[in-house]
């Protein structure tokens, strides 16, 4: 009996780990070299049957894609799980501007306490660029494409970040989310994850009420 020939997705996986580099036409800079981890990666999709459906899913939404195109989108699949390897550095701006409308609130004095210090010239400049700061910050939480997790259970926080990742990888590639696809890469990578297509979706939703009111506004 002959062997059934492996899809072209999986074939570009395990061709990558057999080279143990990117392929020449992706290497733009180094030597293209696989890392460690990078080679896990590949090993776990290689191996899970249900990984070529992802291409598959792909192709039958947005027509035949080219071989160099794919690879750009396995190289996409390890950039993200790359980033979302440093989830705990990313930046929370709701977070800080709270943290710097507290410290005015402090300085300024609140309820029946006065002042903890004496509020002169320069301190009260000091408050205004502080609520100042504050503003700038929830702006910058409106726009940001990532939003860092707060819970971190079991390593959450970086398979929330992998999601949020790939969302944009998908989108920027092919204009489309294929939220079931990357909720399959998720659990693939992060094995103690257990991801569906809503959570994918819940990554990419305004977390506060004017915003959640601003994007029903805009489905409207």
């Amino acid at each position: 009996m002959s062997r059934r020939k492996l899809p072209a997705f999986v074939d570009e996986l395990k061709a990558m780990l057999s080279a143990g580099k990117l392929t020449a036409d992706m290497v733009t800079a180094g030597d293209g070299r696989l890392s460690p981890s990078d080679r896990v990666d590949l090993l776990k999709l290689a191996s899970n049957s249900e990984t070529e459906q992802v291409w598959a899913k792909i192709e039958k939404s947005c027509g035949a894609q080219s071989n160099v195109k794919m690879r750009y989108f396995i190289r996409g699949i390890l950039a993200a799980r790359g980033l979302a390897t440093k989830a705990d550095g990313l930046p929370d701006y709701r977070a800080a501007a709270k943290h710097a409308e507290s410290l005015a609130g402090f300085l300024t004095g609140s309820g029946l306490l006065p002042p903890p210090l004496p509020m002169t010239k320069a301190l009260e400049e000091h408050v205004a660029w502080l609520k100042t700061i504050a503003s700038m910050l929830r702006e910058l939480a409106k726009i940001s494409q990532i939003r860092k997790s707060r819970e971190n259970v079991d390593g959450s926080r970086e398979s929330n970040a992998f999601m949020q990742f790939m969302s944009l990888v998908m989108h920027g590639h092919f204009r489309r989310w294929f939220d079931n696809e990357v909720a399959f890469l998720t659990n693939v990578l992060f094995p103690q994850a257990t991801v569906t297509n809503e959570s994918v979706r819940a990554t990419r939703r305004p977390t506060t009420k004017k915003g959640r009111s601003s994007a029903v506004a805009k489905a409207s």
